[in-house]
């Protein structure tokens, strides 16, 4: 079994967008199904490939079939005033977990890191899907406690502010 990871090309949408399902349809069977119709998983084309790019698709292939696949950018962390890459998104095919593909990207995202100077990798994990938090932890990640996730929806924006 030999597995290489690559970036990926707009050849690798389908491939990429199969897998994006597969997600989803993993997460839903954790808890709380949520419909993702196959309009949002569209916009992988854009998003990694357009021309106003805002991510960056790696994907691993094993004994050259797609098996998993790796979304990040590069960001700023204004403690040390560094770049920082984020992950975006990251999965592996269940028919191929544990063959190390998933340690191959995320080694490979660390190693862009570094050549963009980055002092860190960073990523959001669901709590809920236990099973990553310890593929993450084994690669040696870390828990980072200190600051709290926020978000605030762009609809938040227009009327915030207002009574």
């Amino acid at each position: 079994m030999t597995t290489t990871v690559r970036l990926a090309v707009e050849a690798d949408i389908p491939a990429i967008k199969a897998m994006m399902r597969e997600f989803v349809d993993y997460l839903n069977a954790i808890d709380e199904p949520e419909d993702v119709p196959d309009e949002v998983l569209d916009r992988i084309g854009p998003m990694a490939f357009g021309p106003n790019k805002r991510c960056t698709a790696l994907i691993a292939e094993v004994d050259g079939k797609p098996a998993g696949y790796l979304l990040y950018f590069i960001g700023v962390f204004t403690d040390p005033m560094t770049p920082v890459l984020f992950v975006a998104d990251l999965f592996v095919s269940e028919s191929i977990r544990r063959g190390n593909v998933g340690s191959a990207l995320m080694f490979r995202a660390r190693e862009i890191a570094r050549e963009q100077a980055a002092n860190q990798v960073v990523w959001t994990v669901w709590r809920k899907n236990p099973k990553a938090v310890e593929f993450y932890k084994a690669l040696g990640a870390r828990v980072f406690e200190e600051e709290i996730l926020m978000t605030w929806p762009v609809e938040a924006v227009e009327t915030a502010g207002r009574t």
